[in-house]
């Protein structure tokens, strides 16, 4: 599983510039986890309220993820895709996409 698999737990942000494409769309909700480390070859994903989730998927393009560091989830609204990216926080409620956007695979 990857990180749509838990966007309902992450913290929301509105957004109103992310798209497939990186084009200025509609306002989109995007979730915000943090990347604490690897325990047994997946990934440590925490909320905002510290709670702990394990994703890994053989599919996913995980180079740009060095933690710790931020991702941020999101479905786009103009296909449907889930998608994610690094992120970086800039101020408590704020934060930039500074990776490529990732359109994540099917679920396995």
């Amino acid at each position: 599983m990857w990180l749509s698999a838990i966007n309902r737990d992450l913290t929301k942000y509105k957004n109103t510039t992310l798209s497939s494409t990186g084009d200025q769309g509609q306002e989109i909700e995007v979730g915000l986890g943090y990347v604490t480390g690897m325990e047994e070859g997946q990934y440590v994903v925490e909320d905002d309220q510290q709670n702990e989730f394990l994703l890994f998927h053989p599919e996913v393009d995980v180079s740009e993820i060095k933690p710790p560091c931020a991702v941020a989830s999101w479905q786009d609204p103009s296909n449907g895709e889930w998608m994610w990216a690094v992120a970086e926080i800039t101020s408590p409620a704020t934060f930039k996409i500074i990776g490529k956007h990732h359109v994540e695979p099917e679920p396995h």
